[in-house]
């Protein structure tokens, strides 16, 4: 427990490898019952009474175990006990969050130092969007209070995060349309059962081959990476002076058919309902 060097071990290090230890023994209970082995024992509560020295490094709580002789040392009192899944899932933060939503750190990373972001976390503020239903509900004062971040930075924080903007611009390539496969008007046997490929001719004749369609080969794609990209409704995208076709959206991502010229390089802009227009230079000869 005293990690390398010496410096001890993070005590969210020391639960989980815990945690992770008792998994494996209730896996392996498991695998006797479906084996058809009876169990001899279970684990219900553990409790443990670690003497151990406490340090705080930052953010981090290290502890280290005492070594023979240790009259100052501090006593972890540290009990495990058995859950259920409902109670686990209601106490819980949802594991699958919405594809829209931002992480505080890719949001807010350039305005809230790394101190600001983590007192956020401690307080349960993990994503853009719980942030602000909490300045909603509670106000900027409150939540400075509470994470001991400034109200009037938290709140231009925020501003700026809900603006849009773009992160990267990438140009797929075109997709290729499948090549027509050889038409076979070999005769068929009389009984045979007719294939699909052969359409008969009522009175008799040679077979003929059913109409067939040449599908386009669908032009490149520009894929346009950012955050509330739809804030104020659908944007219009341009490149250069031509405006481009919109063929998927999302908060996060424009998906727009490529120029008809073919020209892949200028300056790509979107511009917004409500007015905001955003740039991103694609450079001469390549997409991106």
């Amino acid at each position: 427990m005293n990690g390398r060097g010496g410096n001890g071990v993070p005590l969210e290090d020391f639960i989980q490898a815990l945690s992770s230890q008792l998994d494996r023994v209730q896996s392996g209970m498991a695998l006797k019952v479906k084996a058809g082995l009876p169990l001899t024992f279970a684990v219900k509560d553990l409790s443990l009474d670690l003497k151990a020295h406490v340090e705080v490094d930052g953010p981090v709580v290290r502890i280290r175990s005492a070594g023979p002789g240790d009259t100052e040392t501090s006593t972890l009192r540290l009990a495990m006990t058995t859950i259920t899944r409902p109670l686990m899932e209601e106490n819980t933060a949802a594991a699958t969050a919405d594809p829209s939503d931002t992480s505080l750190h890719d949001a807010l990373g350039a305005d809230l130092s790394p101190d600001d972001l983590r007192r956020l976390e401690w307080a349960g503020v993990q994503t853009v969007s719980q942030l602000r239903r909490l300045q909603e509900s509670a106000g900027e004062n409150a939540i400075g209070r509470i994470a001991n971040v400034p109200a009037l930075r938290l709140r231009m924080a925020l501003e700026r995060a809900s603006q849009p903007a773009i992160h990267d611009v990438l140009v797929d390539a075109p997709v290729e349309a499948p090549p027509r496969l050889p038409f076979d008007a070999t005769p068929r046997p009389p009984f045979e059962r007719a294939s699909l490929d052969v359409l008969p001719i009522p009175g008799g004749g040679d077979p003929v081959a059913p109409p067939t369609f040449d599908a386009p080969s669908d032009g490149p794609h520009i894929r346009v990476a950012g955050r509330n990209l739809l804030r104020d409704g659908q944007p219009i995208v341009r490149l250069g002076d031509e405006r481009l076709h919109v063929v998927a959206a999302n908060p996060k991502e424009l998906v727009v058919r490529a120029p008809v010229s073919g020209v892949l390089s200028g300056t790509l802009e979107v511009e917004t309902p409500a007015g905001v227009r955003l740039r991103h230079q694609l450079p001469d000869g390549s997409g991106r």
